[in-house]
């Protein structure tokens, strides 16, 4: 760019700079309001620049400014794509950094009013459009971090009501539970309850909520709202100093997996190990007969780590071993442990020849075999395992392991490997495959005479697959 072109445009900044440094500050101001009244996008600048001090606006006026701003961003179907989910969402940040501002100067129903707004209306915004990153559901959040801090703040009596009031319309309203934040409202509530009056009134709404979840028969999708809503009033029945009661309630569902594990975390700190695994030994029969093998494994993981703390090495080794069904090596190293090194190969030659026996087959310890091989440094009987198993992917998981000290057995193994995956696949992504194996091999001993003879083969007895010829023909040069 030239200097004269330079000079022109700093020539025009400076002209405006004077312009408005020079004008009347009266004409200036009715210049702003007459603008603003006649270009929407002006006014909504204005209010979203002015919001952390703007008492009278109210939420209408913030959620007018986000509704205005996902329309703008939407496409002719309607929907808000991940390139204009920015543009969406940018009002929203100004709007947020404001609230925060006017917490800091004491203006707190703007906080509060500008927090409804973000909360609800991003949430309709979000109905309709692409939050991969992540930024409409940061803002609602932040929202709700705003309204809890109000909650911890010395407020008048009117703002907490107010709170209160427009937390329990939101949290009847069924829009929140498909993204989660159904939740937040509810706990926004119990924080938001300041007197016994309204702790009162919310204890009858979990009730009602409860009341209606308990009609639900053979019903089981009832169970984590039944379970949250348990949770929550017991939380404010603590918060009331019910603490007998709050007790009694929670010793009343302890067929809930999820305020039993809060009961047992509370006495392992209390260091009452008989009631923790009494509660245990009775929580894993009821997850047994709900059929839930995931919770069953989270009880015998606690005992696991209970029977450590106190060196009870019987248990730990019955646990630790249950725990192993899974295949978590984990496991099975907890219990090599508490064996002697001398003691130990019998123990873990025991353990293999159960899995072997469990599983004839080889589907079902397909991982666990060779990682106890790996483990134990058995690489000749994880060779025999590919050997009897020559299934590309399998082969290829544990080659790496092999082929330095057994290179030749390895090229044999994968060219039954591979002679049968090309039997059983056909198609461009399967050939592409068998290339790059092929390819892979050629670095290994005796690869590339391996490699050359199976491409003569596959090529003459495939002949009529282009796709597979041209991928091997790759191999040739």
């Amino acid at each position: 760019m030239d200097k004269k072109k330079i000079s022109e445009k700093a020539a025009a900044k400076t002209t405006i700079s004077d312009m408005v440094n020079d004008a009347p500050e009266k004409e200036l101001r009715q210049l702003v309001i007459d603008y603003a009244k006649k270009h929407a996008d002006f006014r909504n600048m204005l209010t979203v620049h002015f919001s952390d001090r703007l008492s009278y606006a109210g939420t209408s006026t913030y959620a007018q400014i986000i509704r205005k701003a996902a329309a703008t961003a939407k496409d002719k179907y309607g929907f808000i794509d991940y390139r204009n989910a920015a543009r969406a969402i940018q009002p929203v940040y100004g709007l947020l950094d404001n609230a925060k501002k006017a917490f800091h100067k004491g203006l707190f129903s703007v906080t509060a009013d500008i927090a409804f707004a973000v909360i609800s209306n991003v949430q309709d915004m979000m109905t309709s459009m692409d939050d991969s990153s992540g930024g409409a559901g940061d803002c609602i959040r932040e929202g709700f971090a705003l309204l809890f801090k109000l909650c911890e703040t010395d407020i008048s009596y009117d703002l907490k009501d107010h709170i209160f009031r427009e937390a329990e319309t939101e949290a009847r309203n069924k829009k929140y539970e498909l993204v989660g934040f159904d939740d937040d409202w509810l706990n926004l509530l119990i924080n938001a309850a300041y007197d016994k009056q309204r702790q009162l009134h919310l204890l009858q709404l979990f009730d009602k909520k409860l009341s209606g979840l308990s009609k639900r028969k053979n019903d089981d999708s009832g169970d984590s709202e039944t379970v949250q809503l348990l949770e929550y009033k017991i939380s404010l029945l603590q918060k009331m100093g019910d603490t007998t009661v709050a007790n009694a309630l929670r010793l009343d569902n302890l067929h809930y997996s999820t305020l039993r594990l809060d009961l047992i975390k509370e006495l392992l700190q209390e260091k009452d190990y008989a009631t923790v695994k009494r509660l245990i030994d009775e929580g894993i029969i009821i997850a047994q007969k709900k059929k839930h093998p995931g919770t069953v494994a989270t009880y015998k993981e606690i005992l696991l780590q209970l029977s450590q703390e106190l060196n009870d090495i019987p248990a730990v080794r019955t646990i630790a071993k249950e725990l192993f069904s899974g295949g978590d090596m984990k496991y099975y190293r907890i219990i090599k442990s508490t064996y002697s090194t001398n003691e130990w190969p019998e123990i873990s030659e025991g353990i293999i020849e159960e899995l072997q026996n469990t599983d004839e087959t080889f589907q079902a310890h397909s991982k666990t075999l060779p990682a106890i091989y790996i483990e134990e440094g058995y690489l000749d009987r994880l060779l025999d395992l590919l050997q009897k198993n020559p299934r590309l992917g399998f082969v290829d998981n544990y080659s790496e392991r092999l082929s330095a000290r057994f290179p030749r057995e390895i090229l044999a193994i994968y060219k039954v490997a591979l002679i049968g995956y090309a039997a059983q696949n056909a198609g461009r992504n399967h050939y592409v495959i068998i290339r790059n194996v092929l390819k892979k091999l050629q670095a290994l001993e005796g690869g590339k005479d391996m490699v050359k003879q199976l491409v003569d083969q596959l090529s003459l007895q495939y002949k009529t697959r282009k796709a597979m010829i041209e991928e091997l023909e790759k191999l040739r040069h």
